[in-house]
């Protein structure tokens, strides 16, 4: 064993039926070292982590976990190895509490035998406290908190198990900006106890602000390994795509659209956030929604597509008055919703990629109830060639896919009902730099063709380089309207801390 390694896999290889994840992939992680795991969607990184977490087993190849032989059959031989994984898509069980998602699988037992809820709580909140993030309360299911929170509990139920080597993957992409420096401040305290940190992430910043050391994958293979010293993101990108690539040059913001307004909406409200949200979206309008998390972005989005009840308030689409009961009847009104937790809310992922893209208009291939299969599947393919969908047939289930394929069929789905409106909630998370790309150019072509897109991200720089404008959302009210091209980040900060200070250059009229 090399001196201070604590992980080493050589050669791994795997395959899911045509799918090659993974053809010969060498890793060596030190301890007490921040070790980021880079490559685009597709490039093998969650297979791999999904191999050192005990859930898939390799075909080929070694690994060796304190330079002892490393067979995992199941994710409890990686915590008994001193491994615990924090996975892309989360595990928490929804009608749980947040003190028994935690300590999950090791509660404190009285005599044995009952579990000891207090001592549970105690735990958890001992927990969360180390890490340095403010303490939600214990008691709530885990399906009532948003989606940053229930990451946060992810990983304090991954760092309950005192493990030797903790691997987060993507456990930042639905972080804000303040949640990600606590999360890396606490990971520098683990780092100096000598826990190893396997980290993956599609943000170079993130990878410049924490890594010591880089390993990059693509199709599968490991092709580079840098250090903090070596680190050049321009390097890294040729590495992870092949060639050189400019596609972390900030994005040209589209042109100016219409005064078509296709969408109005006025003073809507809902039971707990939603205090009065009003604007205007433009046919061919991409219109960027901002602000801190937990101001009424995700129930603004919903009650768009019917998922969210409102108190009050009226919408027109179209020109016709809008009032979606549920998501089928926003479908059919020419509503296309694409989320960011593409897992829970945009697929399902023992489905093939084909049921996943044709479910809501399936009507469309039926006559006298029989199914016409060769018109579906002429659909399908052809959105397969126009996304550009990495699957070996359409009939691939979606879940052998990557992360950042998957969000192609999520995309795929919404142009299958050819839409007016698309409802975009942070679609870009977890996604690599050129499949990114590849989206920024969707949206502006969906946009370029008269549709309207309301777009929400929790990146920042992505909202200002691909809006036309952006409303910004605080305590579930519009505190302003921007042109995107004409202010800067701090603008929009501004206004999503509630200040002032930035109002003279709010633009409420033309774009």
């Amino acid at each position: 064993m090399q001196d201070g390694v604590v992980l080493e896999a050589k050669g791994i290889a795997k395959a899911f039926g045509a799918v090659q994840a993974l053809q010969g992939v060498d890793l060596t992680v030190r301890r007490g070292v921040v070790h980021a795991l880079l490559g685009e969607n597709g490039a093998g990184k969650s297979t791999l982590v999904k191999i050192l977490g005990g859930v898939v087993r390799p075909d080929q190849g070694t690994i060796l976990v304190n330079g002892r032989r490393y067979i995992p059959r199941s994710p409890d031989d990686a915590v008994k190895a001193g491994i615990a994984v924090v996975f892309q898509e989360l595990s928490l069980i929804p009608d749980l509490s947040v003190a028994q998602n935690i300590v999950l699988g090791q509660e404190p037992r009285r005599g044995g035998v009952i579990i000891d809820r207090a001592a549970s709580r105690r735990r958890a909140h001992d927990i969360l406290t180390s890490m340095g993030f403010p303490l939600p309360d214990l008691d709530v299911p885990v399906r009532e908190l948003p989606l940053s929170t229930r990451q946060i509990i992810e990983i304090a139920r991954a760092v309950a198990h005192q493990p030797q080597i903790l691997i987060l993957d993507e456990a930042t992409s639905a972080l804000n900006i303040e949640q990600t420096q606590r999360l890396f401040a606490f990971l520098r305290r683990l780092r100096e106890t000598g826990v190893a940190i396997l980290f993956i992430t599609h943000r170079m910043s993130e990878v410049a602000e924490i890594a010591d050391e880089i390993t990059v994958l693509r199709d599968g293979q490991t092709v580079g390994h840098l250090t903090r010293d070596t680190f050049d993101v321009q390097h890294v990108v040729e590495l992870m795509a092949g060639e050189s690539s400019a596609a972390l040059a900030r994005h040209v913001v589209p042109q100016a659209t219409t005064e078509d307004v296709l969408l109005r909406v006025d003073a809507l409200k809902d039971e707990r956030v939603l205090r009065g949200v009003s604007f205007e979206l433009r046919r061919g309008e991409i219109l960027g929604v901002a602000g801190l998390e937990g101001q009424g972005q995700s129930e603004l989005f919903l009650a768009l597509y019917g998922a969210h009840r409102l108190t009050s308030g009226s919408m027109t689409l179209a020109g016709h008055p809008y009032r979606p009961l549920n998501p089928w009847s926003a479908v059919h009104r020419g509503v296309a919703f694409i989320p960011g937790d593409r897992r829970n809310l945009g697929l399902i992922p023992r489905m093939s990629v084909r049921a996943n893209t044709t479910f809501p208009i399936l009507s469309r291939f039926s006559r006298l109830g029989l199914l016409n299969l060769r018109q579906e599947e002429a659909v399908v393919r052809q959105l397969i060639a126009q996304l550009r969908i990495k699957t070996p047939s359409p009939d691939t289930v979606v879940d052998l896919l990557s992360g950042g394929t998957q969000q192609k069929v999520c995309f795929a789905r919404g142009l299958a009902t050819e839409p007016v409106l698309y409802l975009m909630y942070d679609p870009t998370r977890g996604i690599d730099v050129g499949t990114k790309a590849e989206i920024y150019r969707l949206v502006e072509d969906l946009a370029g063709a008269g549709a309207g897109v309301l777009f929400f991200s929790t990146d920042l720089d992505e909202l200002l380089s691909l809006s036309h404008r952006l409303i910004v959302l605080y305590e579930g009210r519009v505190t302003g309207t921007l042109v995107a091209r004409d202010v800067t980040p701090q603008d929009v900060l501004a206004l999503a801390f509630g200040m002032d200070r930035q109002r003279e250059r709010v633009q409420h009229d033309r774009p």
